[in-house]
C-alpha cells in the first residue's frame, strides 16, 4: 500500500506532455506512475521484466514501447524516477508534516485547557467555604423603672414654668410625679426617656388642674 493513497495528477501538465501517446501508451505511462508512486521514494528497478509486468504488458509489447516511455523518467543507480513525481511526495510529505504538527499543537492546547479547568474546580473544591456570621437582632429596650434618685432636670423646668408653673408648683409635680410611678408594679412602669414622661405629667396637669396624681397618671399610660 501506498505511503500516500492519492498520486497527483495536473492534467493539463499531462495532456500537454503527452498529446503524442495513443491510449495504450497512455495506459503504460500511467501505471509506471502509480507503481511508482507506491514504490518506496518513488523509484522503480530498471529491469525490462519487472516493468513490463507493472504495465501488465508482454516482454515484447514492453520493448516496442519503451522507446516511447522511458523519456519520461531518469535512469540512475539502477533505478527509474520521474523527477515531476519527486517533487510532489516531498510535497505531501511537507504538508502531512505540517498538519501532523498542527494537530499536535491543536491536542496539546485542548489538553492544558482540560488540565487548566480541572485545576480551577479542584482549587474552587478545596477552597474553605465562606460562613455567613448570622446577625444578631439587638432586642429593642423596653424600658427601665424610675429610681429614687431621679429628679427634675433644668430642661424639665423650664419645660413646666412655660407651662404657667411656679417654682414650688414645679418642685411638687416632679415629688408627685416619681412617687406616682415608684408606687406603679404595671408593665407600664418601664419607660425609655423619664424626662419625656415627666413633661406628658406636665401637660396633663395643665389640662386638669385640681385632679389627683392618678388621674393624671392614667392619661400617660
Amino acid at each position: 500500500m501506498a505511503q500516500f493513497p492519492a498520486l497527483p495528477l495536473f492534467t493539463d501538465a499531462y495532456l500537454g506532455d503527452t498529446t503524442h501517446l495513443t491510449t495504450i501508451e497512455h495506459g503504460t505511462y500511467l501505471l509506471l506512475l502509480m507503481a511508482a508512486w507506491r514504490s518506496k521514494d518513488c523509484k522503480l528497478p530498471d529491469d525490462d521484466k519487472l516493468l513490463a509486468r507493472y504495465t501488465k504488458l508482454s516482454n515484447a509489447q514492453w520493448q516496442r514501447i519503451k522507446p516511447i516511455i522511458i523519456p519520461f523518467f531518469t535512469i540512475e543507480n539502477g533505478f527509474i524516477f520521474q523527477l515531476r513525481l519527486l517533487d510532489e511526495l516531498d510535497t505531501v510529505k511537507r504538508l502531512t508534516m505540517q498538519r501532523s504538527n498542527a494537530g499536535k499543537a491543536s491536542a496539546l492546547k485542548r489538553k492544558n485547557r482540560q488540565s487548566t479547568s480541572v485545576a480551577t474546580e479542584e482549587q474552587r473544591d478545596l477552597a474553605p467555604t465562606p460562613t455567613l456570621t448570622p446577625i444578631k437582632k439587638t432586642k429593642e429596650k423596653k424600658g427601665e423603672r424610675i429610681t429614687k434618685e431621679w429628679c427634675l432636670q433644668e430642661d424639665n423646668i423650664s419645660y413646666a414654668k412655660d407651662k404657667g408653673f411656679m417654682n414650688g408648683q414645679i418642685q411638687d409635680l416632679g415629688e408627685s410625679f416619681k412617687d406616682y410611678w415608684l408606687a406603679d408594679s404595671t408593665p407600664k412602669s418601664h419607660k425609655k426617656d423619664w424626662d419625656a414622661a415627666f413633661r406628658t405629667w406636665v401637660r396633663n396637669a395643665v389640662k386638669f388642674q385640681g385632679g389627683n396624681n392618678d388621674e393624671i397618671g392614667d392619661r400617660i399610660r
